[in-house]
């Protein structure tokens, strides 16, 4: 209803688990998805540890030439939409 052709849910191992921020940039973003843009939320973390965050996300995304947009903050029912209250 909102406009995504495709959805991916990433199931978890501890593969994927063990990659710092830069290398799931690299590895999964980059190589596996070929992604062409972002959007994320203010909160947004990744990698090993939740060591990335947005400000780290725009700067690989500069650096590769993809395109970051900041979804800004939502909230439903007084309390924050999140990827994990999804």
């Amino acid at each position: 209803a909102l406009g995504a052709s495709e959805v991916l849910a990433l199931q978890t191992c501890p593969e994927l688990l063990s990659l710092s921020a830069p290398e799931f940039f690299v590895e999964v973003l980059q190589r596996r998805l070929e992604v062409r843009g972002l959007c994320e939320g203010p909160n947004f973390r990744f990698g090993r540890g939740r060591e990335g965050d947005l400000r780290l996300l725009a700067r690989l995304c500069a650096e590769a030439g993809i395109p970051l947009e900041e979804a800004p903050w939502q909230a439903l029912g007084g309390e924050a939409v999140s990827s994990s209250r999804i």
